[in-house]
C-alpha cells in the first residue's frame, strides 16, 4: 500500500493541477463568449434605439401633418358654409380648388368655367387683368 499510495498521491496532485488549468480555460472561453454575446446585445439594442427614434420622428411628422390637413379642411367648410353651396356641387365643380377660388371672388360673384382667366378677370374689372389698370 505505502507504495501505491505516494504514486497515487503525486498523481492526483498532477491530475488536480491540469484540472485547474482545463476550468480556467474553461471559463476563459465561457467569458469570451458572454462578452462577444454582451457586445451583440448592445450593438442590437443600439440599432433599436436608433429606429426607436426614427419612428418617434415620423410619428410626430405625421401628427403635424394630420394637423394641416384638419386645419384645411376646415377652411374648406367654412368657405362652402359661407357661400352656401351644396358640398355634392362643390364636389362636382372641382373640389377643394374650386371651392376655394369662389371663396376669394366678392359676395354674390362667380366665377365662370367656361371662361378664361382674363375674360374672367374682365367682368372682375379692369384692375384684375393680369396685374394691370387701364
Amino acid at each position: 500500500m505505502s507504495a501505491s499510495g505516494p504514486g497515487k498521491h503525486k498523481s492526483k496532485a498532477y491530475n488536480s493541477s491540469v484540472a485547474i488549468q482545463s476550468d480556467a480555460a474553461k471559463y476563459r472561453s465561457k467569458y469570451k463568449e458572454l462578452k462577444k454575446k454582451c457586445k451583440e446585445i448592445e450593438v442590437e439594442n443600439d440599432r433599436m434605439h436608433a429606429k426607436t427614434l426614427r419612428l418617434k420622428r415620423n410619428i410626430q411628422r405625421m401628427r403635424l401633418e394630420r394637423a394641416l390637413l384638419y386645419e384645411k379642411m376646415e377652411a374648406e367648410i367654412a368657405a362652402i358654409e359661407r357661400l352656401g353651396v351644396n358640398p355634392d356641387q362643390a364636389r362636382e365643380q372641382g373640389g377643394s380648388s374650386w371651392v376655394l377660388s369662389q371663396a376669394s371672388l366678392p359676395p354674390g360673384r362667380q366665377r365662370s368655367d367656361h371662361l378664361s382667366p382674363d375674360e374672367d378677370a374682365l367682368l372682375d374689372g379692369p384692375d384684375t387683368l393680369n396685374g394691370r389698370g387701364h
